[in-house]
């Protein structure tokens, strides 16, 4: 053997590569969210029908909640598929790479404001416009959780940007990545619009604004008395549950377009040799 291959043999040993099955991942996160999405239904209805508050178990697992596991499940979720557009863009060359890599930055952008929150700002500026400064001005229905009229305008020019490069992907893919993005728009805008107007009607309304059984104190202040309503509860669980299986659907289109192109994820450990000069 010479010394070329004795290094090349040695680069070898330094690197690890994985080979990630679609299907057997997709099962396992499909797995994930089903548990959680039990979980969650299970806090509701300790809430809503046995009067019972469960605070460190609604803590953990409810979906509408910030910080929590659905919350981390949610972001590496994102993070997973940041890391796998780039590892896409890395098998192009020249302009065939740019929208890879800017899906990688959005998904990167969608973990971590998943995890801050940044769209909650958006919803404020946007509802003080709507409202002329007045927050809790009536009249605004599925506008009311605003926050989407900014992302969606984003997303729409998002979408024009990468039709070219939508339509040169095999047929496959098309169809996963147009299911994926359809599921997840579905929670992300639709679901979350009904439940603002949902959320707006009970604001207005004479409900109670303790409900019994729900623990008032893990909730934003001014907000409890929603968790006693079914409906929204419900529409909360749905929405969260649409945009974690958009993005696991993406995950599954991602890992067959790797497969398809032979790519591998490639992790590399520095030797500690260095090579005589």
């Amino acid at each position: 053997m010479n010394a070329r291959d004795r290094a090349g043999d040695e680069r070898a040993h330094d690197a690890l590569a994985l080979r990630l099955d679609p299907r057997r991942v997709t099962i396992v996160l499909l797995l994930f969210l089903l548990i959680l999405l039990l979980l969650d239904l299970l806090v509701a209805f300790g809430h809503l029908t046995l009067g019972r508050p469960w605070t460190a178990v609604s803590m953990l697992f409810d979906m509408d909640r910030e910080g929590n596991v659905p919350t981390l499940f949610n972001v590496l979720l994102f993070l997973f598929a940041s890391l796998l557009f780039h590892y896409r863009s890395r098998s192009e060359k020249g302009p065939a790479r740019w929208p890879w890599s800017l899906m990688a930055f959005i998904m990167l952008f969608l973990g971590v404001d998943e995890g801050s929150q940044i769209h909650e700002r958006f919803m404020l500026c946007t509802l003080r416009i709507l409202g002329d400064g007045d927050l809790r001005a009536g009249g605004r229905g599925w506008l009311f959780y605003a926050w989407y009229i900014p992302y969606s305008v984003a997303s729409l020019a998002l979408i024009a940007l990468l039709v070219p490069w939508f339509l040169r992907l095999s047929s496959s893919a098309r169809r996963g990545f147009l299911l994926a993005g359809a599921t997840y728009l579905s929670g992300a805008v639709f679901v979350e619009a009904w439940s603002g107007g949902l959320a707006e009607q009970l604001m207005l309304s004479d409900t109670d604004r303790s409900p019994p059984g729900v623990p008032c104190e893990i909730y934003q202040p001014g907000s409890c008395f929603l968790y006693g309503d079914s409906r929204f509860v419900l529409a909360c669980a749905l929405e969260e549950t649409l945009e974690m299986l958009g993005v696991i659907l993406c995950i599954r289109t991602l890992l067959g377009s790797l497969r398809s192109h032979d790519a591998r994820i490639l992790i590399e450990f520095a030797s500690g040799n260095k090579t005589a000069q």
